[in-house]
């Protein structure tokens, strides 16, 4: 059974590992395309034309999958090549607001490539503002509320060039409580997970990263304490301790009365 595993091993890193005779798109079924891609992060791992691993992913899908492109080589051979959701050919961005979907208002003047870490790698996408007005924000919403309303944690509140998963900064809060992992060891993880290669040639986003786990987990315990707020009276964060005898609590409010006291 080992000597199956390491053949279909090679057959999965090819081009058709179920043995089909003809590339073609698994999803729309066209046989003609220019490129030809499949994600490592969707089941099944499906060959798929530009316009299909483009619709798969936005922009109800999961934007931070790592994809690879067929590529032919001098011998006339084809392999599988790193590629990225955001490369000129998909054309693949991120738009604030509106669930996702482009504003009516969007520009290319108010955009700007941006740098995201997720749990899956770091990646590189250019991020359209949305420039509607609401009631609390006559002049449009500030960039960094945009980014937090779309699951992401601004590395600066200014101008919004690194941005950090609410998906990394959970798991990488549970890796530390449960794994006893620190934030370096998480990070070094994502940066091989990015390219395991070279992961020098990755942008250094630990200072940034580790601050904003810092601001994440206070946020987060405010969160959970249920202030509204950041004016909070002293020992307002602490956990009461649940076996202590609390009238009207945990004990009956007359316990004195109580003949069982």
């Amino acid at each position: 059974m080992l000597h199956d595993f390491l053949h279909a091993l090679y057959a999965i890193d090819g081009l058709n590992p179920c043995g089909e005779s003809s590339t073609k798109c698994q999803k729309c079924n066209t046989s003609h395309a220019n490129s030809w891609y499949r994600c490592l992060d969707c089941f099944g791992g499906h060959i798929l034309c530009t316009g299909c691993i483009k619709a798969t992913h936005f922009p109800y899908g999961d934007p931070f999958h790592r994809i690879e492109k067929l590529t032919a080589t001098s011998s006339n051979e084809h392999l599988f090549t790193r590629a990225a959701l955001s490369d000129p050919e998909i054309g693949g961005a991120l738009y604030c607001g509106h669930g996702g979907m482009p504003c009516p208002f969007h520009s290319l003047p108010r955009s700007g490539l941006v740098r995201i870490l997720d749990a899956n790698g770091i990646f590189i996408y250019r991020v359209f503002q949305c420039s509607c007005a609401s009631q609390h924000y006559p002049e449009g919403i500030p960039l960094p509320l945009q980014f937090f309303h779309m699951a992401l944690f601004p590395a600066t509140y200014d101008k919004v060039q690194t941005a950090f998963t609410f998906k990394a900064l959970k798991i990488a809060q549970l890796h530390r409580f449960s794994g006893k992992e620190s934030v370096w060891d998480f990070y070094a993880v994502v940066r091989r997970w990015t390219n395991n290669v070279d992961p020098r040639a990755v942008p250094d986003l630990y200072p940034q990263f580790r601050k904003a786990s810092q601001l994440w987990g206070t946020i987060r315990l405010v969160k959970r304490s249920g202030h509204h707020d950041f004016t909070i009276p002293h020992g307002g964060l602490v956990v009461l301790c649940p076996t202590c005898p609390r009238p009207d609590i945990n004990i009956p409010e007359n316990w004195k009365n109580d003949p069982l006291a």
